[in-house]
């Protein structure tokens, strides 16, 4: 019965192409992202960092979020969301979580 519902339709590989993926990199992806665990959101990376970072300066919190997929222009926004909202404060120039 297991081999005949595998033949009934396409395997994945086929249809990722034929979606214009590449299959590769998608388990790649895949792979990536069960090593790391669970995924975060973008203002979880950014927390993080202001958290994470000994000197959290804007330019800090910038690189770690780069290295986790997070761009340039949403961690200025969320940073500015978060002192404004009260979850964070910023002191020359450096962000630390309330």
């Amino acid at each position: 019965m297991e081999a005949q519902l595998d033949d009934a339709g396409i395997d994945d590989e086929t249809y990722l192409e034929a979606s214009g993926l590449d299959p590769t990199a998608v388990e790649t992806g895949a792979e990536e992202q069960l090593e790391r665990g669970s995924s975060r959101s973008r203002k979880e990376i950014v927390r993080d960092a202001v958290d994470a970072l000994d000197q959290p300066t804007e330019a800090a919190v910038i690189a770690y979020a780069a290295e986790h997929g997070v761009d340039e222009d949403y961690v200025r926004t969320a940073l500015q969301k978060l002192v404004r909202r009260g979850e964070a404060s910023e002191h020359r120039g450096e962000y630390r979580l309330l």
